[in-house]
């Protein structure tokens, strides 16, 4: 995005851009920005529900921040042991 101007729209005297302008910024789709709102990990403001997501400058700058690694985790990671389900029963 070096050199292209992007929409500010200032919400509930916020600075914030939308969604889409967000995703770009992190290098992810639209639906992950979404899933990070979900997660509590990215702030947004909607003016009326259902409607568009307006993310704070000011959290999309802190989760810019964070270092993200692409792709699935390598196995043996902390968060794959933890998903590993009891042994399947089998019928006898």
């Amino acid at each position: 995005m070096a050199g292209s101007k992007i929409k500010i729209i200032e919400v509930n005297g916020r600075q914030c851009v939308k969604a889409k302008v967000a995703a770009e910024r992190l290098n992810v789709s639209e639906r992950r920005v979404l899933q990070f709102i979900a997660e509590n990990r990215l702030e947004s403001i909607q003016i009326e529900e259902g409607g568009a997501h307006y993310i704070p400058l000011e959290s999309l700058e802190e989760i810019e921040k964070v270092e993200r690694p692409t792709g699935r985790p390598k196995k043996g990671s902390a968060k794959s042991k933890a998903k590993k389900s009891a042994k399947k029963s089998s019928k006898k």
